[in-house]
């Protein structure tokens, strides 16, 4: 089962978390950073030098950077038909979480129909909902 250190409102883990959910795939999150803390014990230290989230722990595999997590669990969807449909792809998934939280500022922005279109598309999927429309508080 994968291990993901990070908190769940941190955008870099949101892109880890928001993939392993449209895989699938059986996992625990594990609250690091911010006020978790965690960063600086010598356990996350042999897991991550950078000290930073996200990491994922497959059984003896680490992984860390979010794009190289997100690329690590791509290898999953190489024998999927998800990827190669016109759906979702590795590159919605940085950007659709950048986009919501550029959505979430109480900004004024003008009409944009074919990011509110693709924004549409991205709501359908329980997985974005889940993990990445999240209060930024």
């Amino acid at each position: 089962m994968l291990r993901i250190w990070g908190r769940k409102n941190s955008l870099n883990v949101q892109k880890v978390m928001w993939a392993v959910a449209e895989l699938g795939l059986e996992h625990e999150r594990i609250d690091a950073g911010g006020a978790f803390g965690r960063l600086d014990t010598p356990e996350y230290g042999r897991l991550n030098p950078n000290r930073r989230v996200p990491t994922v722990v497959d059984g003896d595999l680490v992984v860390w950077e979010s794009y190289a997590c997100v690329r690590y669990l791509e290898a999953h969807l190489a024998d999927r038909r998800f990827v190669a449909a016109d759906r979702l792809t590795m590159g919605d998934i940085p950007v659709g979480v950048a986009y919501w939280r550029y959505r979430s500022l109480p900004i004024a922005r003008p009409s944009l129909p074919n990011l509110e279109r693709w924004e549409n598309e991205l709501q359908a999927s329980a997985a974005y909902r889940a993990h990445v429309m999240l209060p930024l508080t």
